[in-house]
């Protein structure tokens, strides 16, 4: 797992945003937060896991890692924003899966995103980063697809970007 490589990449298009939209210097950390809840919403949605009135069965593994590609960018954002040492140790059991349910998983997210917002502590994003890891293993990722669908959604949003979008 080479998250550093992709703490990179995303400090870039911070750079690219930031620049573009005239927000050097704005304290954006707020505004990202509020878009990760969003982004965990519209993934939760895909999964469609909290539906327990519907029969009808959560998106293509394509559409539902898109979208955590979505939150993995705002994530990856936020630690930037927060001005986190990055560090893989505190990561290094991120792809154990406990028994949790998905929506127990995702209310644990939501639950260190809160505490993020609130106190900004260092390990609280190390919690909030590891669970979102976690999470993608529950739903059958690998590694290297998180990253390579990571780095597609990147090429998207610089495209985006230099749309006008």
């Amino acid at each position: 797992m080479n998250i550093i490589k992709l703490f990179d990449i995303q400090a870039k298009l911070d750079e690219a945003i930031t620049t573009e939209k005239g927000l050097i210097g704005a304290n954006l950390l707020n505004h990202k937060i509020a878009a990760l809840d969003v982004e965990l919403a519209e993934l939760l949605n895909e999964t469609r896991c909290f539906k327990y009135w519907s029969e009808k069965g959560p998106a293509e593994k394509s559409v539902i890692l898109e979208e955590y590609a979505d939150c993995l960018h705002f994530i990856l954002s936020i630690g930037l924003a927060l001005e986190i040492e990055i560090s893989t140790k505190n990561l290094s059991d991120a792809f154990t899966v406990f028994d949790r349910d998905m929506i127990n998983q995702y209310m644990q997210i939501k639950a260190f995103l809160v505490v993020l917002w609130d106190y900004e502590q260092p390990n609280d994003y190390f919690n909030l980063l590891r669970e979102f890891i976690r999470l993608g293993a529950m739903l059958g990722f690998t590694w290297s697809e998180i990253e390579q669908a990571y780095i597609n959604k990147n090429e998207i949003n610089y495209k985006r970007l230099e749309s006008g979008y």
